[in-house]
Protein backbone atom coordinates (compact mmCIF):
# COMPACT_ATOMS: atom_id res chain seq x y z
CA UNK A 1 0.00 0.00 0.00
CA UNK A 2 1.32 3.11 -0.84
CA UNK A 3 2.01 5.91 1.96
CA UNK A 4 -0.47 8.42 -0.06
CA UNK A 5 -3.52 6.05 -0.56
CA UNK A 6 -2.79 5.43 3.68
CA UNK A 7 -3.36 8.45 4.34
CA UNK A 8 -5.72 9.12 2.06
CA UNK A 9 -8.56 9.78 4.30
CA UNK A 10 -10.48 6.91 2.65
CA UNK A 11 -13.25 5.80 5.33
CA UNK A 12 -12.11 1.89 4.01
CA UNK A 13 -8.51 2.37 5.69
CA UNK A 14 -8.94 1.77 9.52
CA UNK A 15 -5.28 1.28 9.94
CA UNK A 16 -1.48 0.84 8.56
CA UNK A 17 0.82 -1.64 9.48
CA UNK A 18 4.33 -1.67 7.74
CA UNK A 19 7.25 -3.53 7.85
CA UNK A 20 10.71 -1.83 6.90
CA UNK A 21 8.71 1.08 5.96
CA UNK A 22 9.79 4.32 4.20
CA UNK A 23 13.31 3.19 3.37
CA UNK A 24 16.58 5.02 2.46
CA UNK A 25 15.87 8.19 0.17
CA UNK A 26 12.64 7.13 -0.21
CA UNK A 27 11.77 9.49 3.28
CA UNK A 28 11.54 13.26 3.60
CA UNK A 29 10.25 15.43 5.96
CA UNK A 30 7.38 16.03 3.26
CA UNK A 31 5.90 12.59 3.81
CA UNK A 32 4.73 14.10 7.17
CA UNK A 33 2.51 16.14 5.98
CA UNK A 34 -0.64 13.94 5.43
CA UNK A 35 -0.65 12.99 8.48
CA UNK A 36 -3.83 14.42 10.57
CA UNK A 37 -5.79 14.34 12.90
CA UNK A 38 -8.06 12.02 10.97
CA UNK A 39 -4.82 9.74 10.73
CA UNK A 40 -5.73 6.21 11.24
CA UNK A 41 -3.45 4.37 14.01
CA UNK A 42 -0.17 3.15 13.00
CA UNK A 43 2.22 0.13 13.55
CA UNK A 44 5.63 0.49 12.39
CA UNK A 45 8.19 -2.72 12.46
CA UNK A 46 11.70 -2.57 11.69
CA UNK A 47 14.69 -4.88 12.15
CA UNK A 48 17.36 -2.89 12.64
CA UNK A 49 18.27 -0.01 15.65
CA UNK A 50 17.63 3.55 14.31
CA UNK A 51 20.84 5.47 13.08
CA UNK A 52 21.63 1.80 11.72
CA UNK A 53 24.68 2.13 8.62
CA UNK A 54 24.17 0.11 5.82
CA UNK A 55 20.50 -0.57 5.59
CA UNK A 56 18.07 1.85 4.25
CA UNK A 57 15.30 0.99 6.38
CA UNK A 58 16.09 2.84 9.38
CA UNK A 59 13.39 3.27 12.24
CA UNK A 60 14.73 6.86 12.85
CA UNK A 61 12.34 7.72 9.65
CA UNK A 62 9.08 5.60 11.71
CA UNK A 63 10.26 7.67 14.79
CA UNK A 64 9.68 10.71 12.92
CA UNK A 65 6.10 9.45 12.16
CA UNK A 66 5.24 8.39 15.67
CA UNK A 67 6.51 11.77 16.78
CA UNK A 68 4.47 13.37 14.53
CA UNK A 69 1.18 11.50 15.64
CA UNK A 70 2.48 12.45 19.14
CA UNK A 71 2.46 16.20 17.98
CA UNK A 72 -0.91 16.16 17.27
CA UNK A 73 -2.17 14.28 20.35
CA UNK A 74 -2.77 10.50 18.61
CA UNK A 75 0.06 9.14 20.73
CA UNK A 76 -2.04 6.41 21.40
CA UNK A 77 -2.56 5.15 18.04
CA UNK A 78 1.44 4.81 16.60
CA UNK A 79 3.73 2.56 17.72
CA UNK A 80 6.89 1.71 16.70
CA UNK A 81 9.10 -1.54 17.37
CA UNK A 82 12.54 -1.97 16.42
CA UNK A 83 15.87 -4.07 16.61
CA UNK A 84 13.48 -7.33 15.81
CA UNK A 85 17.15 -8.69 14.42
CA UNK A 86 18.03 -9.04 18.32
CA UNK A 87 15.29 -11.17 19.16
CA UNK A 88 14.50 -14.58 18.58
CA UNK A 89 11.59 -13.57 16.05
CA UNK A 90 12.89 -10.96 13.62
CA UNK A 91 9.89 -11.48 11.40
CA UNK A 92 8.08 -7.73 10.55
CA UNK A 93 4.55 -9.56 10.29
CA UNK A 94 4.22 -10.68 14.13
CA UNK A 95 2.67 -7.77 15.25
CA UNK A 96 -0.14 -7.79 12.50
CA UNK A 97 -2.73 -9.98 14.05
CA UNK A 98 -2.33 -8.33 17.36
CA UNK A 99 -2.68 -5.11 15.55
CA UNK A 100 -5.75 -6.13 13.64
CA UNK A 101 -7.41 -7.10 16.95
CA UNK A 102 -7.05 -3.54 18.27
CA UNK A 103 -8.59 -1.76 15.18
CA UNK A 104 -11.67 -3.04 16.59
CA UNK A 105 -11.39 -0.99 19.77
CA UNK A 106 -10.09 2.13 18.85
CA UNK A 107 -12.25 5.11 17.65
CA UNK A 108 -11.12 8.03 14.90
Amino acid sequence: MSWQLAHSQDKSIVGIYMGQALPGRSFNERLLEPITMQAPPIFLAYRKEPGVVGDNHDPAHGQKVVQKYKELGLGSRAELVHSLSDTKNSEVMQFLPKFVRSLGTQKR
